[in-house]
């Protein structure tokens, strides 16, 4: 029987997928109620880019699970039959809309 550490890439991705989840809900839902000063609103909006450089360590955690970083484009092949391409799919999606929505706030 294995120890595991094998596991331990996709692990870090699982978690940290969903604290930066967790994260962005939380920090959205402040933006959106209103009652934060400009000043406030841009210290948030600036600290959301921790939430992002944790979810690019995880995205690289998932792909050295793989092995190979060109396995990674073929665990997309089964997008609606497979549940890891799936995941892997929608947190490439979040990633990137997160992303692009943050910088268009910095900026």
């Amino acid at each position: 029987m294995g120890s595991g550490w094998h596991e331990w890439p996709l692990m870090i991705f699982t978690v940290l997928g969903q604290c930066v989840a967790g994260g962005f809900i939380v920090l959205a839902l402040a933006l959106m109620k209103g009652q934060l000063s400009r000043e406030q609103q841009q210290r948030v909006v600036v600290s959301m880019f921790a939430l992002w450089v944790l979810m690019g360590i995880g995205f690289i955690a998932s792909i050295l699970h793989l092995g190979s970083p060109m396995r990674a484009f073929n665990s997309l092949n089964r997008i609606g039959a497979s549940s890891l391409s799936n995941e892997i799919a929608s947190g490439s999606i979040f990633f990137a809309v997160g992303g692009i929505g943050w910088l268009l706030a910095v900026t």
